[in-house]
């Protein structure tokens, strides 16, 4: 191609301009550079944030995934613990108490101090905490509860479940939080407690339960069960889950039965006569009682108080025959005879009577025919105002029914056990041997009991005579007495024991404790009374005596005889037993052994087989 042409023309035209032509291009390649580097070092600055911030999260991250792995341990440490704190009991043989279900204890060798605790036993005594201020539970012996082991004595008598026949051994202890310390030493005593607040209760049905609440001071049980309280007569007022709760008192069973109802106005009425007629000629006869009294009275303030009418006199003059076959001090016996026959057999029987009848209704002459019927209320009205009048005058008494004989004086008893086992109650009572609900918790038989005189025994009396309207309801003194025991227990202190029923032996014994029976018949034991108890009228206690050897009037000393002998009623006794066979499935004198007489019961057992 020619040099001429314009191309080559163009380029020496460049190659041979001015020195500023030629920087130019020099110069615009480095503004783009110096561009390009500002761009890529913003660029790299942006890029070395997002790796620091997404550096940065990471980290942060891995501590939150640090400390929810943490948390996660903890939370199942925490289940743990509790597992650990809810298994406990059933590991741990005491507190199987509070377990549905508990392994068999291993054996061990537990020693009881004076505190009635098995110190041996417990495989700890840490003390665990508990919701609220409860800081320990623990498990206690209800024998030392009972007997006193454990520092006092409930003073009521041992409890079987009905069923098995099994004896309930041990009793839950709750432990509230110390004012200083929450420190237990020993949950399974009472050796850290101040006060101690026992709740007698039993399992009357699978869903019963006791809620221990955080409150003011009550000691007063609230009851409440699932039924309709205000069921029309016949109709469903049995307790079950699908009604709802009702406030109840302490007669109301399960299904629906109500033993502790109310006197109606009608009842109280008649109660309030009752009362006007005895506060009316309470001091004039007051004086006269107190008169006799003060020459009867032992060393020891002691009077024996009783009340007969001329329907059971026979079985009165039986008692004193046999307590004199004894040599047995009856000098101190006065007797409320509510009728001029009986007032003339007790004196001819050389004891003290006394005419109380301005006090109270005249009671019919003739025996009560039933338990609970109409002349056995107003007797047992007669036993309340004779023992509390005797009582406001300031002597100790002891009451006790006709129906009953001494193998031992039981005043000396008491006296002499006092000093030996350090008793020191109010009130002493036989054994009933019901377990029923209107009786509960002590079982006292209101046929023989002991009160020492002090405020508390008397206003005791008091009470039960401001209530006897709820004998007239209940048909039952026993009743009415177990419902004021168990508040003046609570609300004054009133200390009470109930007696072995191997020493005060009664009814319940004779007909349902036949080994004992049979031990007492063969000599083996005896008891210091015999009280013929639960026995559904007297023709049958008459029979039940005669054959078992405590029986002791003259033959034909039937209650005619009594009554027509009066003022010469001594002369019916015998020095012997007078025995009789009349069953041959009730307990009799080994000297008899009654077998071939005919059964009381269709299906009874032959006593002495």
């Amino acid at each position: 191609m020619p040099s001429s042409h314009p191309i080559f023309q163009h380029a020496r035209h460049k190659k041979t301009g001015s020195r500023g032509s030629r920087k130019l291009p020099y110069m615009l390649l480095l503004c783009i550079c110096c561009v390009a580097s500002y761009y890529l070092g913003m660029v790299s600055n942006w890029i070395t944030s997002q790796e620091d911030l997404t550096a940065s999260h990471s980290a942060v991250l891995s501590a939150d995934t640090k400390m929810s792995v943490q948390i996660e341990k903890l939370n199942d440490e925490i289940k743990r613990l509790k597992s650990a704190r809810i298994e406990t009991p059933a590991r741990s043989c005491p507190e199987c108490v509070v377990c549905s279900k508990c392994p068999t204890c291993p054996t061990t060798t537990a020693t009881t101090g004076n505190t009635g605790t098995d110190t041996a036993a417990s495989p700890t005594s840490s003390a665990k905490p508990l919701a609220g201020s409860w800081v320990s539970q623990g498990v206690v012996s209800t024998d030392s509860l009972i007997d006193g082991d454990i520092g006092f004595s409930l003073g009521i008598p041992p409890f079987y479940m009905q069923t098995a026949k099994q004896k309930i051994d041990s009793a839950l202890v709750l432990h509230h939080r110390a004012p200083k310390s929450a420190s237990i030493s020993n949950p399974n005593s009472l050796d850290d407690c101040e006060e101690v607040d026992v709740v007698v209760t039993k399992r009357d049905s699978p869903g019963h339960c006791l809620v221990v609440m955080e409150h003011y001071q009550s000691y007063t049980l609230h009851r409440y069960m699932r039924l309709n309280r205000n069921a029309e007569k016949g109709g469903d007022n049995k307790a079950s889950l699908d009604k709802n709760f009702e406030k109840v008192g302490r007669g109301r069973s399960t299904d629906g039965s109500d033993q502790f109802k109310s006197p109606d106005i009608a009842t109280q009425k008649k109660h309030w006569k009752h009362l006007v007629q005895y506060f009316e000629s309470y001091e004039e006869v007051s004086a006269k009682l107190d008169a006799k009294l003060k020459k009867i009275v032992d060393v020891n303030n002691d009077v024996i108080v009783m009340v007969a009418n001329a329907g059971v006199i026979e079985l009165l003059a039986n008692f004193v025959c046999s307590a004199r076959s004894r040599n047995l001090d009856i000098s101190n016996i006065i007797v409320f005879a509510t009728d001029d026959v009986s007032r003339e057999v007790v004196d001819g029987l050389g004891l003290t009577s006394f005419d109380g009848s301005r006090s109270f209704p005249a009671p019919p002459e003739e025996e009560a025919r039933a338990y609970g019927d109409q002349t056995f209320q107003k007797m047992m009205y007669v036993k309340v105002v004779s023992v509390h009048m005797a009582l406001s005058l300031g002597y100790n008494v002891l009451f006790q029914d006709v129906d009953i004989t001494w193998q031992e004086h039981p005043l000396a008893w008491l006296r002499n056990n006092q000093a030996t086992s350090g008793d020191d109650f109010d009130a002493y009572f036989e054994d009933d041997g019901a377990r029923s609900l209107r009786y509960a918790p002590w079982s006292a038989n209101s046929g023989f009991y002991y009160l020492k005189f002090n405020r508390r025994t008397s206003y005791l009396m008091t009470n039960l005579l401001y209530e006897s309207d709820n004998i007239l309801v209940s048909h039952s003194h026993q009743q009415a007495l177990s419902s004021v025991l168990n508040d003046h227990s609570s609300q004054y202190g009133l200390s009470l024991k109930v007696l072995s029923r191997e020493q005060f032996t009664g009814g319940k014994s004779f007909h349902h404790d036949s080994p004992f029976m049979l031990s007492w018949m063969k000599g083996e034991v005896s008891p210091v009374i015999f009280h013929m108890c639960w026995t559904l009228n007297k023709d049958d206690k008459l029979k039940y005596m005669q054959q078992m050897g405590e029986w002791f009037l003259k033959e034909g000393g039937d209650n005619d005889y009594v009554r027509k002998m009066g003022k010469k009623a001594g002369e019916v006794c015998s020095l012997e037993p007078v025995i009789t066979c009349h069953f041959s499935d009730k307990p009799s004198a080994e000297v008899a052994k009654c077998s071939d007489s005919p059964r009381k019961d269709k299906n009874g057992k032959i006593f002495w087989n």
